[in-house]
């Protein structure tokens, strides 16, 4: 009895293989703008934040005409930071939203950006997590693997004929 797999036993795992790509990517873009719309929230929080910030603190206050006051430096930082923030949040949305091909990249900038939070809390600022830092930290660590997981697998599993064309890029 030979060990060698005949091309019926063959052809039945790589039709599995197939079939598992499949749902594994039809899951992926199912899931994906859940996690879009919750960037797009934090978009509009942040970009809303720091322009009022912006607003009340430099411009009402009128520190902005005395930048080389530590204090006006540390608000327009914590201004730009926040308006950065909310603009990687703001792209992760969009292209989640469009199923643009950066939506991985936007998405994993996305993710790491929610974890930094929370990261910064325990390991700059020496704070101990809560509960809202710990649920931050597992939202932002299936979001990464939501958006990071690898789409090259599924790509190479499917022959050229069974791709999407979407997905076809030289």
């Amino acid at each position: 009895m030979s060990m060698n797999p005949n091309r019926e036993d063959v052809q039945a795992i790589r039709a599995r293989e197939i079939a598992q790509a499949v749902r594994t990517r039809e899951s992926l873009q199912q899931i994906r703008p859940h996690f879009g719309w919750t960037f797009g929230i934090l978009a509009f929080a942040f970009l809303g934040i720091s322009a009022s910030h912006f607003y009340s603190k430099l411009l009402l206050a009128g520190e902005l005409s005395r930048l080389s006051d530590p204090e006006a430096r540390r608000t327009l930082t914590s201004c730009c930071l926040l308006f950065g923030a909310g603009l990687v949040y703001a792209m992760a949305w969009w292209s989640t939203r469009k199923a643009n091909p950066p939506q991985r990249a936007w998405g994993i900038a996305a993710s790491l950006l929610t974890l930094a939070l929370p990261l910064y809390l325990v390991y700059v600022a020496h704070k101990p997590m809560k509960i809202a830092e710990w649920e931050l930290t597992a939202y932002g660590a299936l979001a990464l693997f939501i958006y990071g997981w690898p789409d090259r697998w599924v790509l190479d599993t499917l022959s050229a004929k069974d791709r999407p064309s979407e997905t076809l890029r030289p």
